[in-house]
């Protein structure tokens, strides 16, 4: 009896923390409760700024939606993609030269910026069409000051 008690009362123990654990040890930025927008209507061609969560769909037949973010040299950030469907994105620096093209149903970019400037990310259909979700993260840098 005792020994069922103590797998009990663990097992309890456990479901308990796993409720609180988001609560108590994620950072503010990363907690559920955070608010994600929705992109702009069609044709998609929007301002980002750090700490923001975005959803968005690609309707096909060549649409792409396109997010500009402000960026500083030496600023490291991220820039993320999550979807169900198969998605390009390409990275192109204030210069207009194209940095990185990927694709897949989760992309990441860990950049360290190497110019001041507008940096353009293109998000295209692989071949599918759906929706998808971005988040952009100041890591290291003058950017964390403007982190929402």
């Amino acid at each position: 009896m005792l020994k069922r008690f103590s797998i009990l009362a663990v097992s309890s123990y456990i479901a308990l923390l796993s409720a609180l654990a988001p609560a108590l040890f994620l950072p503010e930025v990363a907690r559920a409760e955070d608010e994600v927008k929705k992109c702009e209507p069609e044709p998609t061609d929007m301002t980002i700024t750090y700490g923001d969560r975005i959803t968005c769909g690609l309707h096909g037949g060549g649409d792409s939606d396109i997010f500009r973010l402000e960026g500083t040299a030496g600023d490291r950030i991220i820039f993320g993609l999550s979807a169900s469907i198969s998605k390009q994105v390409e990275v192109i620096d204030p210069s207009g030269n194209t940095l990185d093209k990927r694709g897949g149903k989760g992309v990441r970019y860990e950049l360290t910026l190497k110019e001041t400037g507008t940096y353009t990310f293109i998000v295209t259909p692989n071949t599918s069409t759906g929706s998808y979700l971005i988040e952009v993260s100041c890591v290291i840098g003058s950017c964390l000051s403007s982190q929402n």
